[in-house]
Order: C-alpha cells, then sequence, then structure tokens
C-alpha cells in the first residue's frame, strides 16, 4: 500500500477512512480526503496500538490495519480458549469461525495453533470500489470462505443482466425416478436482495431419474447501483437434508487435475457467489494488435464483434490471424468515426492534459 499522510486524496484514503471507521476511530464521511479529521483519527489509532504517532500510513499503521481491511485476524490459541469465548471477544459467531477453518476440534483446540477469526463483515460499501479493492474482496473471501472457489462467471458487458447456472451434484447411485435436492439463501451472510439484484428461482429442483445433477439458472440483475458504486454483492448458498439426501460428508478432498487441488479440501454443503460490475482484462490481450487495454475499448470490441468477456478469455496465441483481423476492423471501425467527426477518446489524459484517441494496435 502506498503511504498516505495530511493533504493525500484518493482511494487509499477512502480504503484508511472505512477501516478506522469499522474499528470505531474515524467517524466522518468517507470522501477520499485526508484532512484534520482523519489525521486525529490516524493518530489514536496509532497510540492504541503502540505505533509512531506521526499521523502518516505507512508500512506499520497499514500493517496494523490489514485485520480491518480484510475483514479477518489471526489468533493463537491460548490456555482455556474456547471459540464461544474467541467469538465473544471479536464480536463474531462460532459458525463464521469452524467455516473459516476446516478441520478444526471446537472441543480440543491446540494451545498455539493459529485459527482465522472473521469478523461479521467482510466486503467494505462505504467507499469507492476499485479493481484493488475487489481483488482484496477476493483474497478475503477466500480466506474467510475457504470453500470459496474463485472464477468468472459468462458475462456481456452489452446487456444488463447475467444468468449463472448453479450446478448441484450428488453422489451415490442413480435412481429410476426424480429426487428433489434442498438449499437455501444465507440470508446473514448474503448482501444480494430478492427482487432487487436477481430474481427468485427454485430452491427445490429435481435430479430427473437416471441422472446426477441437476443445473438451477438464477437471473442476476445488473442494477444502476451495481454499476454506478462498483459494489461486490454476495451469495451464500447452503444445502439441505431432504427425504432424498442426507449430507453425510460436508467437507470433499477432491483428486486430479479435472477436480481440482489434490490437497485443499472443498466445502460441498455451502457455495458462494459474487457479483461484481467490474471488467478485467481477459487472460491474453495482443496490444500489438489490439493497442492498449481498457474497458471503454473492449466493450466496443464487445458490440463491434458480438462477443462476451468469456469469448475473448477463450482466445490465445493459437488465435493470432483472428485476433489480427479483428485488430483491422478495429482500426477501421475507429478511423470511419474519426472521419464522420466522431473521434473516440479513451477516458484518460496524456501530459498535455489532452484526451487520448483511441486506437488499434500497430502490427495490424
Amino acid at each position: 500500500m502506498e503511504t498516505i499522510k495530511l493533504g493525500s486524496i484518493g482511494p487509499s484514503v477512502e480504503l484508511l477512512q472505512s477501516s478506522l471507521k469499522r474499528v470505531g476511530f474515524f467517524n466522518g464521511s468517507i470522501d477520499g480526503i485526508f484532512g484534520n479529521l482523519t489525521l486525529n483519527a490516524v493518530k489514536r489509532f496509532q497510540k492504541d496500538f503502540g505505533l509512531v504517532q506521526d499521523g502518516i500510513v505507512g508500512t506499520n499503521t497499514w500493517n496494523a490495519l490489514f485485520p480491518y481491511m480484510y475483514g479477518y485476524t489471526s489468533y493463537s490459541i491460548k490456555a482455556g480458549d474456547t471459540l464461544y469465548g474467541i467469538a465473544t471477544k471479536f464480536s463474531t459467531s462460532v459458525p463464521r469461525i469452524l467455516a473459516a477453518n476446516p478441520g478444526i476440534n471446537p472441543n480440543n483446540l491446540a494451545i498455539g495453533s493459529s485459527i482465522i477469526v472473521p469478523f461479521n463483515n467482510i466486503v467494505q460499501t462505504d467507499l469507492s470500489y476499485t479493481y484493488d479493492i475487489l481483488k482484496m474482496n477476493i483474497s478475503s473471501f477466500s480466506v474467510v470462505f475457504p470453500f470459496v472457489q474463485i472464477g468468472s462467471i459468462g458475462t456481456s458487458v452489452m446487456g444488463n443482466d447475467t444468468i449463472l447456472p448453479i450446478r448441484v451434484r450428488v453422489m451415490g447411485n442413480v435412481t429410476d425416478y426424480d429426487r428433489s435436492v434442498s438449499f437455501r439463501i444465507v440470508s446473514q451472510e448474503s448482501t444480494v436482495k430478492e427482487g432487487e439484484d436477481y430474481e427468485g428461482f427454485n430452491q427445490n429442483p429435481l435430479i430427473p431419474a437416471h441422472e446426477r445433477q441437476v443445473e438451477i439458472p438464477c437471473r442476476f440483475i445488473k442494477t444502476e447501483k451495481l454499476a454506478k458504486e462498483k459494489l461486490t454483492l454476495s451469495m451464500v448458498l447452503e444445502l439441505q437434508a431432504n427425504d432424498d439426501f442426507a449430507l453425510p460428508l460436508p467437507w470433499w478432498q477432491p483428486f486430479g487435475d479435472i477436480c481440482g487441488s489434490r490437497t485443499d479440501s472443498v466445502n460441498v454443503i455451502r457455495h458462494v457467489i459474487l457479483i461484481s460490475n467490474e471488467v478485467r482484462i481477459p487472460g491474453w490481450w495482443p496490444v500489438e494488435y489490439w493497442g492498449n487495454w481498457s474497458i471503454k475499448k473492449f466493450e466496443i470490441m464487445c458490440e463491434l464483434f458480438h462477443m462476451t468477456w468469456e469469448d475473448f478469455n477463450k482466445m490465445n496465441r493459437e488465435d493470432g490471424t483472428r485476433a489480427r483481423i479483428m485488430g483491422q476492423n478495429l482500426d477501421k471501425y475507429l478511423k470511419e468515426r474519426e472521419k464522420d467527426g466522431k473521434t473516440i477518446y479513451e477516458d484518460e489524459q496524456d501530459e498535455n492534459g489532452d484526451l487520448v484517441k483511441m486506437t488499434a494496435g500497430k502490427s495490424i
């Protein structure tokens, strides 16, 4: 993290203010301006945490703020500790601690061992949402919820909605009759709202006879709030036992490259879905054909070539010829717009303060 001090402005200051507010040292507005109110809050924080009280937020102060930025802390078990006592001390819950520490025996806590203690809230929603904040939140979710599998669902920057197929797969023998599976949305750990962020869907789907799985489509809505405020929303799903299925195996050890890591246990009862409007660069972006990456250019290319983010992400160096043709068509499109007096500019300025004209790559 960058060093910030009195007079600094920007997203890092917002993150500082939000984190200080979480721990009770700051009661002002999250405005990204490092003024006297923020300065005094920093000094109080530094004093309470045994740091030099200079009001400058450098490495040591950021490290002390780490738990309040990421939403969890590491705790070393001491003699006499219980999970209930630890949960009470950190204003969290025993189920949250258990979820963050797979394999822990609550009746036999090993003195000196380290556990993850998650706080009640991970995602900070009172600050500008940058890509760095998104990565921080995803990192936090992967620690606090070890069963989180990080990936990208099929999205289109042109549409308003995204349909995610939620797959439920069962073990054991197939049957010659339909079977019902049940799950619930854990509302106290989810930030999505039905009817606003997603459309209601069947939470008691049927696995057809002679089949082992079912996919339940869930439509997520690209709301104006999601687009403007750069939020990351979460939906926590939890399987429920019913007349057709029991839940005897909450944790599963994957095997083989297809199934994932050979060493990491996976919680098969819970599934966490993160929803964000942030657009990240695909795995392969040939600058020589398409020019420098920008979200604005990417949106134009999606519309121009009728492609989604997933389509771009599937491309690699073996698609060089196709990528070059796409670059040529992008160049033609941009020049036609300029000829019509509708030059397209990037959302950035050069050293003279002039807008940068959008261009394709130089090797087309």
